[in-house]
């Protein structure tokens, strides 16, 4: 769903279920994917070429592949993006501030790899 309450913001709402299930007990396959996927998102366009976008994303336990049923994990994810448009005689850009996972680390594919806080800045120019 996608709504917009007022000129240059807008908010974006989606969720997918997923049910996998299998014959073969035991081998955790029934946890493949997360049952529930949920990703709400805000962004704003600001005067003088200020972009916001907020992305929020939730999902239920599911099981690493290799580990079996009784290594379920969650997944909840905050990111955060604020960018400038920039201009250059004729070139066009931007530049941007990206937080990625603004809450605690996660697992992530593997038992032992956490996805923690991590922050950059990006400059891109076009001709």
């Amino acid at each position: 769903m996608k709504w917009q309450p007022w000129t240059d913001g807008q908010w974006v709402f989606s969720q997918a279920h997923t049910d996998i299930g299998s014959t073969l007990a035991g081998v955790g396959t029934a946890y493949a994917a997360p049952k529930v996927a949920t990703t709400l998102m805000f962004t704003q366009a600001f005067p003088g070429g200020v972009d916001l976008s907020l992305i929020h994303q939730n999902q239920s336990e599911m099981t690493l592949q290799g580990y079996g049923a009784d290594n379920r994990f969650a997944m909840a994810r905050t990111d955060l993006r604020l960018a400038k448009a920039l201009r250059w005689g004729s070139r066009r850009g931007e530049v941007a501030l990206v937080v990625q996972n603004l809450g605690d680390p996660y697992r992530d594919f593997d038992k032992a790899f956490y996805f923690g806080r991590r922050a950059f800045v990006t400059l891109r120019l076009q001709d």
